[in-house]
């Protein structure tokens, strides 16, 4: 293969790579489509919480609207989680929506076509559309010293772009099958990786930062795992090479009719398509080559020259290009209209933000301080506390609305952990609903300095794991579920 894999730092920092926050006063489209790659990785933690709760708000809208339970899981563009490199069959009956949920439990989130979820995924993929015929994205998001899937070749080149925290990647040298289509790639669908691949030498083997990018060519098997300290928020932006081959181009020209010719043009496409169509004779593949009729041979030979006789008439690089840009354009066009709607709904929500920041100061007034909605506003500077026994009520009683009016299944109610956390945050949790006088209240992103020195060096390990995203996670769940509370 004449492309190799290779890790190109490019020195950005990332001005919040420390904590995680939400809200949209970071959003400049002006900016963005002047630097899309520059903002992407300056805002990383922004567009991490923000893409994380549209991805959560696009679910629900796909679930009012289905019918049944089965077009949930068939969404086309739901969230798929991973555990233990295994995919989640049916994340919805775990955690429901949330995917604050499914993190806080050790869950690796992938999210395809992020471009048509984030405004600035959306303005980056259009940008690199001036360089490469078509462009989408997938992020992936992976808590500390996890890894979302098993080693594995793509059937497309990719560019992946670290946004927040660590990850580190190896890239094999070894290429089992060069320029795979889709059901060619190793990892996937049963296809297994050859242990001589793993075995053998490894081609790229560092930890990406935020801000470098790792080109990966189509066919090179390749794993990722998040360091032992940092979560990691990567976007991978595809560049579907499988669709752009010589291979698949003919294919597809092989078996279709070109009803806009006429004359003897259309009848020789007409007789070309018919041929391709129809099985050969079932001696061929039964019987010895040798033994079969001199007929059969004779009929058969003929036919694949006719073939290509009428593939080298019609087949030329004027027909190549001209399906290649209705393919193009087609992609494109489609593409188009869903990231103008991801943009336009991001200048809205930045119109608003001003309203939402005072309808969020007078939250405690409206009782807005616990349940799904005052979730939505907690962030790494919300003070939080123990909730009381009234605030718990009220998210009850919501709940059970919730589930008369759900047209699905509701998941059971109840905070998940990963269970090498799950001591540190249970310690977190014990500190907020002690009954002290006065009544502990701590912001969330200090929330592990509750814990006393000697807790922490005891549950160093667990804690070492505890990133600025689970602290989030954990903070979310517990005011949506009405364990805490926003503190007014």
């Amino acid at each position: 293969q004449d492309k190799q894999a290779l890790s190109i730092p490019t020195n950005q920092t990332n001005a919040n790579a420390a904590g995680v926050d939400i809200g949209t006063g970071w959003w400049n489209e002006e900016q963005v489509r002047q630097q899309p790659f520059e903002e992407l990785i300056r805002h990383g933690p922004q567009i991490l919480t923000d893409i994380l709760e549209r991805a959560r708000n696009r679910t629900e809208d796909s679930i009012r609207t289905a019918e049944n339970d089965e077009a949930v899981t068939t969404h086309a563009h739901a969230p798929l989680l991973f555990q233990n490199q295994t995919p989640i069959p049916d994340p919805h009956a775990l955690y429901g929506t949330s995917l604050f949920s499914a993190y806080l439990d050790g869950c690796s989130i992938v999210l395809n076509h992020a471009d048509a979820i984030s405004a600035t995924i959306a303005i980056l993929c259009q940008d690199l559309q001036q360089s490469f015929p078509h462009a989408y994205a997938n992020v992936y998001i992976t808590p500390p010293n996890l890894q979302a899937v098993s080693p594995h070749a793509d059937d497309r080149d990719v560019l992946v772009i670290q946004i927040v925290g660590k990850k580190r990647w190896t890239v094999y040298g070894g290429v089992p099958i060069h320029y795979p289509y889709s059901h060619e790639q190793v990892g996937k669908h049963g296809l297994e990786v050859p242990e001589w691949v793993l075995e053998g030498p490894r081609l790229v083997d560092c930890v990406l930062e935020a801000g470098d990018v790792l080109y990966m060519p189509r066919g090179f098997v390749h794993e990722a795992r998040a360091v032992s300290d940092e979560m990691s928020f990567h976007v991978t932006v595809a560049l579907a090479t499988q669709d752009w081959t010589l291979g698949g181009l003919i294919s597809a020209e092989l078996v279709q009719q070109n009803s806009a010719n006429h004359g003897s043009s259309a009848r020789s496409s007409h007789n070309l398509a018919k041929s391709l169509r129809k099985a050969v004779p079932r001696c061929f593949g039964r019987d010895d080559i040798h033994r079969i009729p001199t007929v059969e041979k004779e009929a058969l030979t003929n036919e694949i020259n006719d073939i290509l006789k009428t593939l080298k008439e019609q087949l030329t690089i004027q027909r190549i290009s001209s399906s290649l840009q209705c393919k193009y354009e087609s992609h494109n066009n489609r593409a188009f209209q869903i990231r103008s709607q991801v943009i336009h709904s991001m200048n809205d929500q930045q119109q608003t933000q001003t309203h939402q920041q005072t309808q969020t100061q007078t939250q405690h007034k409206n009782h807005q301080v616990v349940g799904r909605d005052a979730a939505q506003t907690v962030g790494m500077d919300t003070i939080v506390r123990a909730a009381t026994a009234p605030e718990k009520e009220r998210v009850t009683l919501f709940e059970s609305q919730r589930s008369d009016q759900s047209i699905t299944p509701l998941p059971k109610r109840g905070l998940q952990v990963r269970e090498d956390i799950a001591d540190a945050i249970i310690r977190i949790l014990t500190k907020l609903k002690s009954e002290s006088k006065p009544q502990t209240t701590c912001r969330v992103g200090d929330l592990k300095s509750l814990l006393s020195n000697v807790e922490q060096h005891e549950l160093r390990s667990s804690l070492d794991l505890v990133c600025d995203l689970t602290l989030l996670s954990f903070a979310r769940q517990c005011v949506e579920l009405g364990a805490l509370a926003i503190d007014g």
